[in-house]
């Protein structure tokens, strides 16, 4: 029996798809157009993470100023809004080949490596932005929402694995985008 494209294997993925909108936290999504692999919340980096680290750099200081004082903290966070206002677009025309009926084609992959990995710098940067506080696993008077960066500082890795490594997502944008050969 050939599982690839039965009944069968509409029913698992139809079942898996609704554990995990069940049972996964409110900051992840599962994305139809990259086979029901799971990825950070693009949605989640424009509307609420960047315009929090955003207030975080106007109230943090660094060197008895704020944070947002200094040129590449506005630059990256900056060049962090682009980026995921690249990866809304890119979404959108995911969904527009769908809707035309077309089949999927290389956003998947792409929403899969460049958001995972937007989501590690941008955790990277919290985690030197908010220095000691990003390792705090409770509210302070200077970041009440600290135990929320300190969960996406730990977790942001997680994303280049769940759901195919970066390593892989790069291979198949290669082979099937591309056209390179396999290696």
């Amino acid at each position: 029996m050939d599982f690839a494209d039965s009944p069968e294997r509409a029913a698992f993925r139809g079942k898996i798809r609704r554990w995990l909108e069940t049972n996964l936290p409110p900051d992840i999504c599962v994305d139809d157009a990259a086979d029901q692999r799971v990825a950070p919340d693009r949605e989640t980096l424009e509307k609420q993470q960047i315009p929090r680290l955003i207030e975080l750099a106007k109230q943090l200081p660094t060197r008895q100023e704020p944070a947002w004082n200094e040129t590449h903290i506005r630059q990256q966070l900056a060049q962090f809004a682009i980026e995921a206002k690249a990866l809304q677009v890119t979404r959108l025309r995911g969904l527009t080949r769908r809707l035309r009926g077309e089949p999927p084609g290389p956003e998947g992959s792409i929403l899969k490596l460049f958001g995972s990995e937007l989501g590690v710098r941008i955790s990277d940067f919290a985690s030197t932005l908010l220095g000691p506080y990003a390792m705090v696993d409770a509210p302070t008077e200077a970041v009440p929402d600290a135990s929320r960066w300190f969960h996406r500082v730990l977790g942001a890795r997680q994303y280049t694995i769940a759901g195919g490594t970066s390593e892989i997502q790069r291979n198949i944008i290669g082979e099937r985008v591309l056209g390179l050969p396999k290696g």
